[in-house]
């Protein structure tokens, strides 16, 4: 199971130091990376930020899937002021967020209904060139229609249908919103 995943994970990443430490290396950021996921998928976020301040002890630099995997750990905790802070840290640090990354944030902020906040990271995601996920758009959908911008919302939807398939969560918040809207129409229009 997942127990053991983690407690795996994290025996080889001792083994690993300990190798590194007798050849007078440094590790990479990716095996650290790895745990962190692991301990998040396991719903431990406390052995994460141990794993990400063990890390940053050893004075290793995170890399995108590292700093990706604290921000997710900050929101998962409800820590989204954390998350966006170690986002800022992340672009000044010169390493390149990701689709994934802003997935997170967005997701996170939308549940809140913080439309500009959502849009103000989407401006950035497109100046940093980079590519938005569905998960992107499907925050973009959420944040709108939690905030009773349907209209907006179904712009997005109408975005996302001319890059890729929208999945459940796409349809979901649109359904949500119409419903709780009263536009019980848009949501028959919807499943057809």
């Amino acid at each position: 199971g997942k127990k053991d995943d983690v407690a795996r994970a994290e025996a080889l990443l001792t083994e690993l130091e300990a190798f590194a430490d007798l050849e007078g290396a440094q590790p990479l950021a990716s095996p650290y990376s790895c745990v962190m996921h692991a301990h998040v998928r396991a719903g431990n976020t406390q052995a994460s930020e141990k794993t990400w301040n063990r890390m940053l002890q050893r004075g290793i630099k995170p890399d995108t899937v590292g700093y990706t995997t604290f921000i997710q750990l900050c929101t998962s905790s409800g820590d989204v002021d954390r998350a966006l802070k170690s986002f800022e840290e992340m672009v000044s640090a010169g390493v390149r967020p990701n689709g994934t990354t802003f997935a997170v944030l967005i997701s996170a902020l939308a549940k809140d209904a913080k439309v500009l906040e959502c849009q103000d990271l989407w401006t950035r995601m497109e100046a940093l060139q980079v590519k938005p996920s569905v998960p992107c758009y499907n925050g973009m959908i959420q944040v709108h229609a939690k905030a009773g911008l349907t209209d907006l919302a179904e712009n997005w939807m109408a975005k996302l249908n001319t890059i890729g398939r929208p999945n459940a969560h796409s349809f979901g918040a649109l359904m949500d919103a119409f419903a709780k809207h009263g536009q019980h129409t848009k949501c028959s229009e919807l499943m057809q």
